[in-house]
Parts: C-alpha cells; structure tokens; sequence
C-alpha cells in the first residue's frame, strides 16, 4: 500500500526538550554518523533548509540543499552529486519527498515535524528501498 511504513524502517523521535533544534540535529548526527550513509533531512521551508545546510557546510559537512527556490536545471545538478559524490548528506524540502527515486538512502531525518501525514510518509518512503534497512529519526517539538 503507498501509505504504509516500509516494515524495514527503524522509527525514531527524539523530542527537543527545550533545547534548539540545531543541538538536537548534532545530537542526533553524532548518534547515527553520515559519513558513507546518504542521509536526508527534510524542513517544512526553504529559509529553513537553507540555514540547516549553511550549518552543517560550518561543520564541514559534505552536504547539498534541494528546494524549491532552485531552477529546475540546479535542482537536477544537486540531485546528481548527492546520488553520485561524496555528499553524504541533502537538506531538502518536501520537493523530495515525490518523484524522485533515492536508491542508497539510510537515514532520514524530519528537521520539522512535516504538517500532515501524507507527508510523513512519503518523506519516511525515501529510505528502506529495494529490501534495504533504513532509519527515520524526527525530531518532536517536546
């Protein structure tokens, strides 16, 4: 069924706690590395995503950003070098979450809590393809 969680998707929430969500997010990177594991982290906006992937770039992070603000021309480049490169990770929208076949994600993280649950789930449909194990942390408002 499309709106069924894959049953090889280890679920996770981790809640924030008071703390800010950037603390959390290092928190849960530090927990689960990325370096060879493609991981997405998904935002409800692109302001958002921006700022998510400027920090982990100060981080020295090997990451790429995929959003709507994108032309579709830089959309497809950033698409190629997160499938084919050495960035593990893509901070991306929920441009993401549809149409677009992800075949080597293993963790993907929901920086904000998406705002319904078709969302939820096809953002939680990019990992665990093809009979492979995958994770989904999110990160909850408490």
């Amino acid at each position: 069924d499309a709106h069924m969680r894959p049953a090889q998707v280890e679920q996770v929430f981790v809640p924030t706690r008071g703390k800010r969500l950037q603390a959390v997010l290092w928190d849960v990177l530090a927990e689960v590395p990325v370096v060879g594991r493609k991981t997405l982290i998904f935002t409800n906006r692109v302001p958002t995503c921006k700022s998510v992937h400027t920090a982990l770039q100060e981080h020295g992070m090997n990451a790429v950003a995929l959003h709507g603000g994108l032309a579709p021309k830089r959309r497809k480049q950033v698409w190629h070098d997160f499938q084919n490169s050495g960035a593990d990770v893509m901070v991306c929208t929920n441009l993401a979450s549809r149409g677009i076949d992800f075949n080597n994600v293993h963790h993907v993280i929901m920086y904000n809590f998406p705002l319904n649950l078709a969302d939820y789930l096809h953002r939680v449909g990019r990992t665990a393809r093809g009979g492979r194990a995958g994770r989904v942390t999110t990160i909850t408002p408490r």
